[in-house]
């Protein structure tokens, strides 16, 4: 397996945009997309990290309450904070989910949108083609569906680990959109919003489910070239518009 950083500054970035457009003509190409492609506008969804900060400054702020009647050393004050502040969301998620039950997902709400970005058009874009049969993310919006529906062109939504599926269009459906920490549920499902969501660790599992394993293994065998996006360090979001363009 062959291991590449794309950064829009490095000399061959053009023979490597070249070479991605080729592998969406191809139909080869798999992306697998994190929160930034929603971060810009007019989405403006927040990044993860902005997710998780609020949560831990809340609870380490209530450590006074909490540690009244207990002894505890400067040393295991210190590890305590440490582990709080690097926990994942799904972590805190699991946390509040176990004092204050759904109501605790409603802090999701902050990733709502109905407003597509430039990203999440190209990505439509490219599926209306017919060269992104498949795709992956672990955002919960549904705003590359909603670009996609704007344009009459029909996705499915699989979220293996609660086993449904949410269809935007009619068959044939130009691409699958394997979502493995679930979704929001549609327009139709506005009071169940959350019923698709696999949001806490309790949920996800501390390691790799087998159901999510097989389906992005399925959607891997068909489109062999993985594009991750949206992540820090990973392959720029801006350039999907460049890339619809030229397929």
């Amino acid at each position: 397996m062959i291991v590449s950083k794309i950064d829009i500054r490095d000399d061959n970035y053009n023979e490597i945009l070249n070479y991605i457009i080729q592998g969406f003509n191809q139909r080869s190409i798999l992306p697998f997309l994190g929160a930034g492609i929603s971060f810009d506008k007019p989405s403006s969804l927040p990044l993860a990290n902005t997710l998780v900060s609020p949560l831990v400054e809340l609870m380490w702020s209530t450590k006074d309450v909490a540690l009244t009647s207990t002894s505890i050393s400067k040393p295991d004050k210190k590890l305590a904070k440490d582990i709080l502040f690097s926990a994942r969301l799904e972590r805190l998620l699991d946390a509040l989910h176990k004092t204050f039950g759904n109501q605790a997902l409603k802090y999701l709400d902050a990733l709502w949108s109905q407003q597509w970005n430039s990203n999440h058009a190209s990505l439509a874009s490219l599926s209306q083609k017919g060269l992104l049969p498949w795709c992956v993310t672990l955002n919960f919006d549904l705003l590359i569906e909603a670009a996609a529906n704007s344009i009459n062109c029909s996705v499915n939504v699989l979220c293996p680990l609660t086993n449904n599926e949410i269809k935007f269009g009619n068959p044939p459906f130009k691409t699958c959109i394997i979502k493995p920490h679930g979704s929001f549920a549609g327009n139709d499902k506005s009071n169940e919003r959350y019923s698709y969501l696999s949001a806490t660790l309790s949920q996800v599992g501390g390691a790799p489910d087998k159901r999510n394993i097989e389906m992005i293994n399925k959607a891997i065998k068909e489109c062999p070239v993985l594009l991750v996006a949206g992540y820090s360090d990973c392959f720029p979001s801006e350039p999907f518009g460049q890339i619809s363009g030229l397929t």
